[in-house]
């Protein structure tokens, strides 16, 4: 029978996926682009402006409906402003683009494109963040894993969020993540879901992959007021000396080093945010050298535990150190699998590898693609088959 992914893409060459994702942006002239508007003040969009420079490319203006005053020697307008300008092509840089189309669909607007898209198309002229790196060569290389792991996926609604999210990465339309959206304003990266139910006892042993200010371990004690121990790990130090002010319990453990598939000393791109990774080419910062720890170190046995990782495009080496961990222990996995292109098939043949017997569940629970989320659940936790 049959794949979602068999049937909508299993004919596509390369070329076909460039052509599939240009048909989506027949408003933008991407290979002839002589001026254009900014839309958000951010990183990605300081190194856009430098780019377009070398390409003799006109900046008209930077719009942003947060920040205000000047930006990269632009002063700001808000998104009103844009109907001034409305035959420029607008470039989306942030890589929350699904918000931003939102607001420019209701402007009636047409000619806009997320960076992103110009990075996957044009990467020889704008050089791809680690998001969209080898974007289409990885499509065109894994349609048989993706075909395959489709199958894992039994409840209705991760059908629905697997089926949506192949059509983004096929068309890079961001339309396709819009309608699948768990919550439409971000208040944690990684949420406790009412469903799928994760059973969490109260002798349960959380661990946060990704700490960053602590807004996973927050969301986790709303939730579960009874547990037996949280570890959280943050390489950032800023992060986790604002933790270490914030949680006094003895019973949550702050490591500030990173997780990995080995105990040594990698190279960290730190951004003072929550974008900070360990893949290199990240393009913001410099390295520096950082800790990192596999979590079998903690030597859990027959425990309750759950492993949340929201750690850049690291997922994968963190669960290749959690192995023993995953195994030897009734193991719930919370797993971001946006953070490079390879994730999604990497991390999930992963999983499954491993043999354990898993009900897998998806959620996207922020407008940046990122935030793809895997829900891995024990099933001998699941009181409740039906959830």
């Amino acid at each position: 029978m049959q794949t979602f992914v068999d049937k909508k893409f299993g004919d596509l060459s390369f070329v076909d996926i460039q052509r599939k994702i240009r048909n989506e942006y027949k408003f933008i002239d991407i290979d002839n682009l002589k001026s254009c508007l900014i839309y958000g003040a951010s990183k990605e969009a300081e190194l856009f402006i430098k780019e377009c420079k070398k390409e003799n490319i006109l900046i008209s203006g930077v719009i942003d409906d947060v920040k205000r005053g000047y930006f990269a020697g632009y002063r700001i307008s808000n998104s009103l402003n844009i109907r001034k300008k409305i035959n420029l092509p607008i470039i989306i840089c942030t890589h929350r683009y699904g918000r931003v189309v939102e607001k420019l669909n209701k402007l009636k607007i047409k000619n806009f494109i997320p960076l992103g898209t110009l990075q996957v198309l044009r990467p020889k002229i704008f050089k791809c963040h680690n998001f969209y790196k080898g974007w289409i060569e990885e499509l065109d290389q894994n349609i048989k894993k993706y075909s395959k792991l489709e199958k894992i996926f039994k409840e209705s609604k991760s059908k629905k969020v697997w089926k949506n999210y192949m059509m983004f990465k096929y068309t890079f339309n961001p339309k396709y993540l819009n309608s699948i959206l768990s919550f439409k304003q971000k208040i944690f990266r990684f949420t406790f879901p009412r469903k799928p139910n994760l059973n969490i006892s109260d002798k349960e042993i959380f661990i946060d992959g990704g700490g960053w200010t602590g807004d996973s371990v927050e969301a986790f004690l709303k939730k579960y007021k009874k547990f037996k121990k949280i570890f959280v790990y943050e390489p950032n130090y800023k992060f986790y000396r604002h933790m270490k002010n914030k949680f006094k319990k003895r019973s949550i453990i702050l490591k500030n080093c990173g997780m990995g598939d080995k105990n040594r000393v990698s190279n960290f791109y730190n951004n003072d945010d929550d974008s900070s990774n360990f893949i290199k080419g990240d393009k913001y910062s410099k390295p520096t050298k950082v800790r990192t720890e596999i979590i079998d170190n903690l030597n859990l046995k027959d425990e309750n535990i759950t492993i949340k990782m929201n750690i850049e495009g690291y997922e994968k080496s963190a669960l290749v150190g959690a192995k023993k961990a995953i195994m030897n222990n009734n193991t719930n996995l919370m797993i971001c699998l946006g953070h490079t292109p390879k994730d999604l098939v990497q991390i999930l043949s992963f999983i499954t590898s491993l043999g354990k017997k898993y009900e897998y569940f998806l959620r996207l629970n922020d407008y940046n693609i990122a935030e793809l989320n895997l829900y891995a659940v024990d099933r001998g936790r699941i009181k409740n088959k039906r959830i």
